[in-house]
């Protein structure tokens, strides 16, 4: 045992205000002469966008061996000196370290606080334990994450004083394990992005059904701690299942009800996990989403975020970056920084000895053909390492049909370590070039062209020191390393600029959009192209700006595989069409429309798929002002209302959200304030059988009482057949609904006088999710 004295710093700013690290559990009061813990990484994802790192301790409150318990220590006294990330290294160690404190006071809150007696020991467990036999028999904190093998996955569904997560279990199988037939289902994506390295298994024992399982708490919750919630849960799960789930299972994903806190108010974070180890939370319904489920898992097997510019999570090129609200997309994998940390493709990896380096030629193979590449060739990889930049051939197609950004380039990405963001620097495309420092050299990277050789798809990549020239012009000459000396010094380019990319915002809450104001259905648009009017605004590229008065409206489609079945008409509401398309001619393809429009209209957005299929794939985003409004697969019959800012004062936004289900013309909903009818939709008699789907954005009077009423005249249980709605008001969710029985369901919202029965949220979903 090596106890490390004196102390370099505590991982995280502990000062006068309490800042420490940040974990919960309920205490008595009292003087403790001896407290420890082990210290762990956690990242946190808000949904405004933010990301927050604590450096948390596990602590053993019951004494039984299990560290389990998220402490927050605080340090009014200055005792705990701060533990810097070159000394202790947490984010890369994850449970390395145990923290030991002596006369320290236990509060009546989930908080230990020091004195001015304290004295802080820090033991390095590598030294105390055998690290095969603590991987093997014990608790998973030594040792790091598993990025080969089979891994098992536990999904625990959490209830909290009868407080349910709103996705039932079934519904969690379908998004995580596939169960049910979902393509893109969490397992598919580690399985294809690793080329079967790393494959992921649903857990079992007593009470798990395909990979999750189930558990109810009843007690106190302070505050509606998630930290104290999930420790409630574990308690439950080790009495139910006879072991510490640690013991077993390599990762735990909690999906956690509506309302817990984060510390920024009740509902306002998305996930979080524990960074290298094996833990991960989700507030309700963000457990559906992809992008979420294999972001935070992403954390627990070490990586962190990928930025661009000042955005924590700007890379959209990988699903480290900012997140959609979609259960079976999109179709990508990892940016380079995070494919070259995970290890997966580093036979097939070429690293450049920049300190030899003149100038050399090397095919950057496209990584979703990794299976297809050679090993070991100095002159081909699916990875190019130049100092801390790592080239990667983003081609979107195949495994990587859906990246988000930086489609068919090649991308630079800054990989600084293991603890920082990575950056991302540029996306060339053939001709491209882009400069850096690297060793204390300058190199520049030039993507020459595309080719295909037996197959595969290679951008051919020129690698040059300053003072010596590219080999685009004689590729084969620099093949394996070769060289070509040049008569005098060349001055280095100028790096290329790279557009700005357009805001990422927060998506809407989900993906089922809603019913029109009308109560007409509207009906499917024809075959027949219909020529836009004269007078229609003509679209403008990405990225330009609008005038004063005018909001800028960004429609991004996804091609499916039949793009040419694809329609959709967008139109400002009693008004002019601003475009009407009647097909595609690129199958898995991004195509990007955008306006300007008066931002007092209101839009509709008309979307059909004729192929017949009743999930075609492919998928769409509306966003006003770069933020978006709507986004969702493509599906049969879509139709979006969208009002712009609420610019009036006094205005509080209300999204409706309407996933009818197979009895579209059984139901029928209607909006009023203060008893008096403003908005109707349904019953859409010439759509029996037909899954039909609205989203509505709308600006209405902060000050008013709102009630919507779902009804269904639908024989036998009535209610939707297997659909659902959703109703928030001023950025808070007010009501999510399967609404599987009955004749009506009723919701009252806004400034109403609380005499009203809110009835429960209804969710008691039994059969998979259409159109999610």
């Amino acid at each position: 045992m090596k106890l490390i004295l004196p102390l370099v710093t505590l991982l995280c700013s502990i000062n006068a205000e309490g800042n420490s690290l940040r974990n919960r559990k309920l205490l008595g009061k009292g003087t403790l002469d001896y407290f420890e813990c082990i210290l762990i990484e956690r990242t946190t994802d808000f949904d405004d966008d933010d990301d927050e790192f604590d450096h948390i301790c596990l602590g053993d409150p019951e004494e039984d061996g299990d560290y389990d318990m998220m402490y927050s220590i605080i340090d009014y006294n200055d005792v705990i000196p701060d533990l810097d990330i070159d000394g202790l290294d947490i984010m890369e160690n994850p449970g390395r370290y145990k923290l030991i404190l002596t006369n320290v006071i236990e509060n009546t809150e989930p908080i230990i606080t020091t004195t001015p007696e304290t004295k802080v020991d820090i033991i390095d467990l590598e030294d105390e334990f055998d690290e095969k036999d603590e991987l093997s028999e014990g608790r998973r904190l030594v040792g790091g994450p598993k990025l080969n093998g089979r891994s098992s996955l536990a999904v625990i569904r959490l209830t909290v004083n009868g407080n349910q997560p709103a996705p039932s279990a079934d519904e969690l199988a379908f998004a995580w394990f596939g169960v049910g037939g979902n393509p893109q289902s969490f397992v598919t994506r580690y399985e294809e992005c690793s080329f079967k390295k790393l494959m992921f298994e649903p857990a079992s024992g007593n009470g798990f059904r395909n990979g999750v399982i189930e558990i109810s708490v009843n007690k106190a919750i302070n505050g509606q701690s998630t930290e104290e919630m999930i420790y409630a849960g574990i308690g439950v799960l080790k009495r139910q299942l006879g072991f510490h789930p640690d013991t077993k299972y390599d990762h735990m994903a909690y999906i956690l009800p509506p309302g817990s806190d984060m510390g920024r108010g009740p509902g306002k974070w998305v996930a979080f996990a524990y960074q290298g180890s094996n833990l991960s939370a989700f507030n309700d319904k963000q457990g559906l989403y992809l992008t979420h489920q294999v972001h935070e898992i992403g954390h627990n097997l070490g990586l962190t975020h990928s930025s661009e510019g000042t955005k924590t999570y700007g890379d959209r090129s990988g699903y480290m970056g900012s997140g959609f609200k979609m259960i079976s997309g999109p179709q990508t994998c990892f940016n380079g920084a995070k494919l070259w940390a995970l290890r997966w493709y580093s036979d097939k990896s070429v690293e450049v000895n920049v300190g030899a380096l003149r100038s050399r030629s090397v095919y950057l193979a496209f990584f979703g053909q990794y299976d297809r590449v050679s090993k070991g060739s100095n002159s081909e990889g699916v990875l190019i390492k130049i100092g801390k930049n790592i080239l990667k051939f983003n081609k979107k197609t195949g495994i990587n049909s859906e990246t988000q950004e930086f489609g068919d380039t090649v991308t630079v990405t800054n990989y600084p370590n293991a603890v920082y963001p990575s950056v991302h620097e540029a996306a060339l495309s053939p001709g491209g070039k882009f400069s850096f420092d690297a060793d204390s050299r300058r190199v520049t990277v030039e993507y020459c062209k595309e080719t295909q050789q037996n197959g595969v798809s290679k951008a051919m990549m020129s690698i040059y020191a300053q003072g010596s020239s590219s080999t685009c012009n004689n590729f084969d000459s620099g093949l394996d390393g070769g060289s070509r000396p040049v008569a005098a010094p060349i001055p280095a380019p100028t790096r290329q600029p790279v557009p700005p990319p357009t805001r990422q915002p927060v998506p809407p809450p989900t993906r089922q959009p809603v019913p029109p104001p009308t109560r007409q259905p509207v009906p499917p648009p024809t075959n027949q192209p219909v020529p836009a009017p004269a007078d229609s605004p003509t679209p403008r590229g990405i990225g330009f700006g609008c005038e004063g008065g005018e909001m800028k409206v960004d429609l991004r489609i996804f091609t499916n595989n039949s793009p040419d079945k694809i329609t959709w008409k967008l139109k400002v509401r009693r008004g002019e069409i601003l475009e009407r398309i009647d097909g595609y001619e690129n199958s898995n393809y991004e195509y990007f429309h955008s306006y300007c429009v008066d931002v007092s209209k209101t839009l509709e957005f008309h979307l059909n798929d004729l192929s017949g299929m009743e999930n075609p794939g492919g998928r769409y985003t509306l966003s006003v002002d770069d933020e978006v409004y709507s986004e969702g697969d493509i599906v049969p019959d879509e139709v979006d209302y969208v009002q712009g800012p609420c610019v009036i004062a006094g205005q509080s936004r209300m999204q409706f959200i309407l996933n009818t289900g197979l009895a579209a013309d059984k139901i029928d909903w209607s909006l009023d304030v203060n008893g008096n009818n403003k908005y109707n939709g349904g019953p859409w008699s010439r759509f029996p059988g037909r899954n039909l789907h609205f989203f509505s954005n709308t600006c209405l009077d902060s000050n008013q009482c709102y009630t919507l009423i779902m009804r269904s005249s639908r024989e036998g249980s009535g209610g939707l057949d297997r659909g659902s709605y959703e109703i928030n008001w001023d950025d808070k969710n007010e009501k999510f609904s399967t609404f599987e029985s009955g004749d009506e369901e009723v919701t009252h919202f806004g400034k109403c006088d609380g005499s009203f029965d809110q009835q429960p949220q209804n969710c008691n979903c039994s059969d998979n999710p259409i159109g999610w």
